[in-house]
């Protein structure tokens, strides 16, 4: 086990931390002043390419997504909803960017109503969204696009921040691109969740070294506050899935012969595409407006 005193909190920079768990050989940790529950993991360079290969999107066995392309319809009924959304609470707005826009399903719809860029750290995705979507799209981090300040009206980053190793950094980059006033929508595991709770270690968002943050309501408020947003509204959210996903994340999560079972009848049948609106209460969605420059 990791020397606890030795592990510092990536939000606020503590180092009291105390040991919860150990799952997929990885320990979590909470933060004892904070309250951010956390894997102390700092990837190498070259790390986050390998981890968000093709096969984070295509390969049934790898611990990705299985074949995101079949989800397509599901994130673009997602996105609809989710761009109404966005345009009542910040009516007016032209510039939207996306960090973490895997395909860029999300902004093919936004574009209807936006003028719209993406970031994305998976080579793979960005030159799919590029080459097949015709979006402008930029490999690899918020702090590596370098856009000039003010740039944006929106900025979304849909289940994205639980993955981001330094997410303080990436919060005051946003910050620095968004205009004064501007809106940040985001959705993120919640760990006060009934399920969660109940579940413990075997919560399937536990999910490292994919998910590297672990936010509260609270926590995430407060992260959001020390970097300069005001927090409009917090809900909870539903999501759209193919029944072939849905059977997928429950042989990755739920790996037994009930769910193998189920997973190879449904992927035979007319059903595998059908769209399931679900949610588990335990992924909330954050939105909140620039207040001051950090």
């Amino acid at each position: 086990m990791k020397n606890s005193a030795q592990i510092v909190c990536r939000v606020c920079g503590n180092r009291s931390n105390k040991y919860l768990f150990t799952k997929k050989n990885y320990q979590f940790f909470e933060c004892c002043r904070c309250r951010l529950v956390f894997v102390p993991f700092s990837p190498e360079k070259g790390f986050f390419d390998k981890l968000y290969s093709k096969s984070y999107f295509a390969d049934e066995n790898a611990g990705g997504y299985g074949d995101y392309a079949v989800e397509k319809e599901a994130v673009e009924q997602a996105a609809l909803k989710r761009v109404r959304k966005l345009n009542a609470l910040r009516a007016g707005s032209r510039k939207l960017l996306e960090i973490g826009c895997a395909f860029g399903y999300f902004l093919g719809k936004a574009k209807d109503c936006f003028d719209v860029s993406g970031v994305e750290l998976s080579d793979y995705a960005a030159k799919y969204a590029r080459e097949q979507l015709g979006l402008n799209v930029i490999k690899g981090s918020i702090e590596e696009a370098s856009f000039a300040e003010s740039s944006f009206d929106v900025v979304v980053m849909w289940d994205v921040i639980e993955h981001i190793p330094s997410p303080v950094l990436a919060l005051k980059e946003i910050n620095r691109v968004l205009r004064s006033g501007g809106l940040l929508a985001l959705s993120t595991p919640d760990i006060s969740s009934l399920i969660s709770r109940i579940q413990g270690k075997s919560w399937r968002l536990y999910d490292p070294p994919y998910h590297l943050n672990y936010f509260s309501r609270k926590t995430i408020c407060k992260l959001l506050e020390s970097t300069g947003f005001r927090i409009l509204k917090i809900e909870h959210c539903w999501e759209y899935h193919s029944m072939q996903y849905l059977c997928h994340a429950l042989c990755l999560y739920y790996n037994n012969i009930v769910c193998r079972s189920i997973k190879k009848i449904i992927e035979r049948t007319i059903f595998r595409n059908l769209m399931i609106p679900v949610t588990c209460l335990d992924i909330v969605t954050v939105y909140a407006l620039k207040e001051s420059e950090v």
